[in-house]
């Protein structure tokens, strides 16, 4: 190496460069040659999996929530009132013999039960002589009645059995009776009845009833005060929703539950009271 000039020093170096050079494609083109077709399978599974997924998955539907108000009016509920009470209301005839001497408004209170107001005078013989009997019609079907609580002038009977002899062409046009057996066939609706009902002055209420051959007679009004004639008797309840076409009909406020039971003009006795005559039916 010593004896080598500069010039020869030169050439020796740009020949090792040379080789080193070739060596170094050599390499770099055998190792560009090596398969790489594992690394681009495994990519490709991944993206055709992702796609996969991707389009497989259900849409996911949008819920809208929409508030509607609705208005109801005091008109509204009066009229399911009227709906509502409808369906518990009874024709009830007085016979005297064969004959109908009066004929009165009477309301379903239980499955066999029919609450009404007995005016004064309608009694005969300090009772109910066995002249004097009392029976409901529906749809030209008679049925007898009998007289099992009463706190007076509110009276309770009890439907009894199909008679076979129809009265008169009166029917109870929005009335029908009970489903038990031996008593009647038909179906009525109860209306709620409840001693807690408590009436307030300047409530609206409706009374209800039947007058003569026409279907309901409906009067709206309010409580205009709440008297007790006597220290130790109930409250009697002053409307102008007790008329008398619907006298021995309900009284009852826009939830259709009974807060009386109708008896002379502009007159009404308590729930509370229609429940004690109920109460003092003989178990």
């Amino acid at each position: 190496m010593d004896e080598l000039n500069k010039n020869q020093l030169i050439l020796l170096c740009i020949l090792v460069s040379f080789v080193t050079s070739i060596a170094t494609g050599v390499l770099t083109v055998s190792l560009l040659k090596e398969p790489d077709q594992p690394i681009s399978q495994t990519i490709n599974k991944v993206i055709e999996r992702t796609i996969e997924r991707v389009v497989s998955a259900p849409p996911v539907e949008r819920v809208v929530t929409k508030e509607v108000t609705v208005i109801v009016t005091e008109e509204d509920l009066i009229m399911k009132v009227v709906n509502t009470a409808s369906s518990s209301l009874v024709r009830i005839n007085k016979l005297v013999g064969d004959k109908i001497s009066a004929t009165l408004t009477g309301f379903a209170v239980g499955n066999d039960l029919i609450a009404t107001v007995i005016p004064a005078g309608a009694e005969d013989n300090n009772g109910y002589a066995s002249a004097v009997t009392w029976r409901a019609e529906t749809a030209g079907n008679n049925y007898d009645l009998s007289l099992v609580g009463q706190i007076s002038p509110i009276t309770v009977f009890r439907l009894g059995q199909k008679t076979a002899k129809a009265l008169s062409a009166v029917s109870i046009v929005s009335s029908v009776i009970s489903g038990q057996t031996g008593v009647a066939t038909d179906t009525f609706t109860p209306l709620h009845l409840s001693s807690d009902l408590v009436a307030t002055i300047g409530q609206t209420v409706v009374g209800i009833g039947l007058s003569g051959l026409s279907d309901n007679t409906v009067a709206v009004g309010i409580i205009s005060s709440l008297n007790r004639p006597h220290a130790t008797s109930t409250s009697i309840i002053k409307t102008n929703a007790a008329t008398a076409d619907n006298s021995g009909g309900p009284l009852l406020n826009i939830k259709a539950e009974v807060i009386g039971i109708i008896g002379q003009v502009g007159e009404s006795w308590p729930a509370g009271r229609i429940k004690a005559a109920i109460d003092s039916i003989k178990k």
